[in-house]
This record gives structure tokens, C-alpha cells and sequence, in this order.
């Protein structure tokens, strides 16, 4: 078991909500433990959530949004990890335990991100998205032009994250990106160069509308 809790946060997503946490629960390397937070739903999520037992520590949100939901699982996350997952979206078997390599060669390290496969809502590919051998270390002046982190590929160090803050929650878009900038202009950044994720395009984010 490696020190990664993994928060996912959610609102009336119960047909891809089992589908994030069976991806979880097949990683080749076992988590610490598992957080969903469920932001108000009202379509059935917390039975899903409730027939996990104790294999999830489920927190039940007032429907204040994404910030604030992932802001809620982190602060009662005891992991030295927090491993980000959307709801909608999927980890494939090694993405932890490649990360987990990457960390272990580098402990001074923020946050390692990795590449991930943009998928539609069948799961077929569309496109790959590759990150750049520029894009690590210190990486803020050009991750301040162009956010080329996504969520559900991220792992970061919890003591980072609450060192610069969380994630604000004043923020309609973008809360995210706000938060790796955050993190990047105290830490160096890493990825693992290799597709660990299947990114679901869809109209809506996990709990916020695309601007």
C-alpha cells in the first residue's frame, strides 16, 4: 500500500462514479484510502457510494462546488499524497505505481503529473495528449501561459498543497490550474512519460460548466 489518498469529488454522476472508483480499486499499487465527496446529489450517488462500505470514506458536500468539495477531501485526507480524480474520468492499471516511481527518485518533488488519452464517452480514443520534456522541473513561467496539467493525472504532496493554500474557491474556472501554479512557484514538477489516463470529453466538467 503506497501513502496516496485519492479525492474525487461528485454531483449526480451515478452512472461514471462506479466506474472512477473501479479504476481506483484495480491499480496495480493499493491506495491508502479513498474519498469521494458527494457535492448534493440527488440521482442515487450516495446508494453507490453507501454499497463501497468501508472500502470508501464517502463526505456528503452542500452543493458549494468543485473547489470546495476537493478543498473538503483534502483537508481530511491523511495521506502524504493526494492523487486527484474526476468523476467521469479513468485511471488505467499502473498510473499510481508510475508516479509512485517518479517520487520516489525525486522527494523534493510538488506534484507529478503524466500524459493521458482523450477519450469520448464510449471510451474510444480520440487523441493522446503528450506532455513535453520542458514541462518539468520548474515549470511555472510556462505553465502560467498555458495549463498543460489535468486533474485526474495529477498526484501532489498534501503539505504543499496546504502550504500554498487549496484550492480557491472565488474561482469559476480554472480553480485547478490555479492551484498547480500555486504549487509550482515553491516546488519542481515531474511527470511519468506515459498515457496512465482516459480522459471523457464531455459538455460539463465534473461539477463546474466549461466557460
Amino acid at each position: 500500500m503506497v501513502d496516496v489518498s485519492v479525492v474525487i469529488a461528485t454531483r449526480n454522476r451515478v452512472q461514471l462514479i462506479k466506474e472512477a472508483l473501479d479504476s481506483v480499486f484495480a491499480q496495480s499499487l493499493p491506495v491508502k484510502e479513498i474519498i469521494v465527496v458527494d457535492d448534493g446529489s440527488t440521482d442515487g450517488t450516495r446508494n453507490v457510494l453507501t454499497n463501497y462500505g468501508k472500502r470508501i470514506r464517502p463526505i456528503y458536500g452542500t452543493g458549494e462546488g468543485a473547489s470546495a468539495a476537493r478543498n473538503l477531501g483534502i483537508r481530511v485526507a491523511s495521506g502524504k499524497w493526494i492523487a486527484f480524480l474526476d468523476d467521469d474520468d479513468v485511471w488505467l492499471k499502473t498510473k499510481i505505481e508510475r508516479q509512485m516511481a517518479v517520487a520516489d527518485e525525486n522527494p523534493d518533488l510538488g506534484l507529478i503529473y503524466c500524459d493521458d488519452f482523450a477519450v469520448n464517452e464510449k471510451f474510444e480514443p480520440l487523441y493522446e495528449r503528450t506532455a513535453s520534456t520542458a514541462h518539468r522541473g520548474d515549470v511555472f513561467e510556462r505553465l502560467l501561459i498555458r495549463n498543460f496539467i489535468f486533474t485526474s493525472c495529477v498526484i501532489a504532496r498534501r503539505d504543499a498543497i496546504e502550504k500554498v493554500g487549496y484550492m480557491d474557491t472565488g474561482l469559476q474556472f480554472a480553480e485547478d490550474w490555479d492551484l498547480w501554479l500555486k504549487i509550482a512557484a515553491l516546488y519542481p514538477v515531474d511527470y511519468a512519460d506515459q498515457p496512465l489516463v482516459l480522459y471523457r470529453q464531455s459538455l460539463t466538467g465534473c461539477l463546474t460548466r466549461d466557460l
